[in-house]
């Protein structure tokens, strides 16, 4: 995993934090930010103006997308991961057996922010959670279908996290341990999409923000600032907008669910697909 990879989307301790569990119960907190703009608050860029159309490719059917070794604290594997899809192009996350000695209950997530600690957990960003673990068996999860999913691409996930549930629900505001990590797996995706390379075209009407870049000079992050518009944005760095939808996989709105025609003040979206 990159250094960029490590360092993208920092947020605070009650930053926008997604857990859908298997289910598709939605549960987290999240920042307070309303859309930046209404999506028609600017005029969008002329036909000779446009960049390209441009849409992820499909996701392959009865292929092994990504894998990992699950480690525990000192190192060790515990389990193996692969993020998979059938015939139907449903994904699953299919576990070897977990080689634990742990008594409690254990549950997992699947992570699109890098970074987890072993011990105290308080998941950053959006998850795809799991039920629970049984030990010494070989699981299966079902994600969903693949168009289910952010993008249509899972690759957006950086990591698995198995951990020990809390017992008690914290109280409303609360910043501290969700339960204990025993077990990290940073996940390698084989399916690569070819992405159009972004270049800042300056500041203007509804894309006004400020832009982090790589050391090489290339654009990294975009900080959303009120009156921004997704169109505006795509048309200063000459894309689609579905490359900005794409390369920010995973974004959260104050209420859980992105609306992907909108983006809001105070978010940052991606730039860089190592950064994705």
């Amino acid at each position: 995993m990159t250094a960029t990879k490590r360092a993208r989307r920092r947020r605070s301790a009650c930053a926008a934090a997604v857990i859908m569990v298997l289910g598709w119960g939605l549960t987290g907190c999240s920042p307070t930010i309303a859309p930046a703009s209404p999506p028609l608050a600017s005029s969008p860029p002329s036909a000779s103006d446009a960049a390209p159309a441009w849409q992820p490719q499909p996701v392959p059917a009865d292929a092994v997308l990504a894998s990992g070794p699950v480690l525990d604290a000192e190192g060790a594997t515990i389990a193996t991961i692969e993020i998979v899809t059938d015939g139907a192009r449903n994904a699953f996350a299919r576990f070897s057996r977990l080689d634990t000695s742990d008594p409690r209950p254990l549950q997992g997530l699947l992570r699109s922010t890098p970074g987890a600690q072993y011990g105290c957990f308080n998941s950053d960003g959006y998850g795809l959670g799991l039920p629970s673990f049984t030990p010494d068996v070989a699981q299966e999860f079902p994600l969903g279908r693949i168009d289910q999913l952010p993008s249509d691409d899972p690759s957006f996930l950086d990591e698995a996290v198995i951990y020990a549930p809390v017992t008690t629900v914290p109280p409303e505001g609360f910043d501290g341990c969700y339960g204990d990590v025993i077990g990290i797996a940073a996940l390698s995706w084989t399916h690569e999409q070819s992405v159009p390379r972004l270049t800042d075209g300056g500041a203007r009407q509804g894309a006004s923000g400020s832009v982090s870049v790589t050391d090489a000079g290339t654009p990294l992050f975009y900080d959303v600032v009120p009156g921004d518009t997704l169109t505006n944005i795509a048309e200063r760095f000459g894309v689609d907008p579905a490359v900005i939808v794409y390369l920010s996989a995973g974004r959260i709105s104050p209420e859980g669910i992105v609306d992907d025609s909108l983006v809001y003040a105070g978010e940052r979206l991606v730039l860089d697909a190592a950064a994705r």
